[in-house]
């Protein structure tokens, strides 16, 4: 299956734009797939994408909308299939609570039903697809025949009809079909709706809140910018409604604008260039602790990257010790280069005023690698009068003693 940074969350997929890739699928076509809001195209195969960069391709496609197949000879390769990442955008879109306020409605076939078999269905969906289905026999009907609870089908037969392999149809005097494929907004006087909202509400606000740019719009910086810009304005949109729905009580409708506001923020921040991923943030926040977390996995050059940030946003004798040790490790770089500037850095930092024990230990070791025991000892033991119960102190003096013989 692909990375699941291809389907972002807080995203929908296109509904028509689903249900074409689905056909296709399902027909077993083959040509080329384009859109008119994405850059290059798809070669499909017998319904299947022919490389991964094409199935990367197509199910980008499903977010961004508007694709067509213009048939043409590909060449015959065995090709990637599709189901895993159709699936995922049906799953996405489906509304189980849609299926259980139409219980009354009959389940019925469509074309691409034919398929319905290659589906990762659970147990309790293929027993009610196994049932006599016969004309005018609703879900309910069907969920007692088979000795099973609606709701643990809604999801995959929402899922289903979002994919174009059935609808729901009401026999003739019932009230109209509401939609499957769209999220039910909280209605006046549902109260079981509009607690179904709030919850959603408050655990999107918990995930968002504090979560960094890319995240709260649901996509990542490499995916493509027109995926990026739809993304931007589906979340500006999505929450938009509730907080201006009047009928919706006051608490919901706080929610969903404390959510606007942090898209709105995320999206300008995008649209700015200043948009920063979640380690990007962390480590502009505090990249000491991030370089020193570099430095404990022996990554020295991003060590050193982030203690030059650290010096930029602030000089101290510590953030100068600790750049100037990431860099004497670094061995992407020339060893004479790097032991000079390494050393120079450490010496600066002392220069400052930097008798502080970090500082302190960092030069010991120094001294240890450069083989100059005596001074290492001299440091090490001065550390050690202050500070008689560090234990990395006791660890470097032991090693040190034992090379000196004494």
């Amino acid at each position: 299956m692909m990375a699941r940074e291809l389907h972002p969350q807080g995203i929908k997929p296109e509904l028509d734009a689903l249900r074409a890739l689905a056909r296709i699928w399902s027909q077993r076509q083959t040509g080329v797939l384009r859109s008119p809001h994405m850059r290059g195209e798809a070669r499909l195969i017998e319904g299947r994408a022919a490389r991964p960069q094409d199935r990367t391709w197509i199910v980008q496609s499903a977010y961004v909308g508007a694709v067509e197949l213009h048939p043409c000879t590909v060449l015959p390769v065995p090709g990637l299939d599709l189901l895993p990442e159709l699936w995922a955008c049906a799953l996405a879109l489906a509304n189980p609570s849609a299926v259980l306020g139409v219980l009354d409605a009959s389940l019925v076939e469509r074309s691409a039903a034919r398929r319905v078999g290659e589906l990762p269905l659970s147990a309790a969906t293929r027993r009610l697809l196994a049932q006599d289905r016969r004309p005018n026999q609703d879900l309910r009907v069907l969920c007692q025949v088979s000795d099973i609870a609606p709701e643990a089908v809604a999801q995959e037969i929402s899922a289903m009809v979002a994919l174009g392999m059935f609808r729901l149809r009401r026999a003739a005097g019932r009230s109209h079909r509401q939609p499957l494929h769209t999220v039910t907004p909280a209605q006046p006087g549902e109260a079981r709706h509009t607690q179904a909202l709030r919850t959603r509400l408050e655990r999107e606000w918990g995930l968002l809140r504090d979560a960094d740019d890319w995240t709260v719009v649901g996509v990542s910086p490499n995916m493509d910018a027109v995926v990026i810009r739809r993304a931007c304005e589906r979340m500006l949109t999505r929450y938009q409604a509730v907080g201006d729905h009047r009928d919706m009580p006051e608490d919901v409708r706080e929610l969903a604008r404390a959510i606007h506001d942090r898209v709105e923020r995320a999206v300008g921040e995008i649209q700015a260039g200043r948009a920063l991923t979640a380690g990007q943030r962390q480590l502009h926040q505090d990249p000491v602790a991030e370089g020193r977390r570099r430095l404990a996995a022996g990554d020295y050059a991003n060590a050193a990257r982030c203690f030059t940030l650290a010096r930029q946003q602030g000089e101290s004798a510590l953030n100068v010790a600790l750049l100037g040790w990431a860099l004497y490790n670094d061995s992407g770089r020339p060893h004479a280069a790097r032991t000079e500037r390494g050393l120079e850095l450490l010496g600066l930092a002392e220069s400052m005023g930097g008798h502080a024990h970090d500082v302190q230990l960092l030069r010991a070791r120094a001294d240890l690698a450069e083989g100059d025991l005596v001074r290492a000892w001299t440091r090490l033991d001065r550390i050690l009068d202050s500070d008689p119960e560090n234990r990395d102190v006791r660890v470097l003096l032991t090693d040190v003693r034992q090379r000196l013989g004494r």
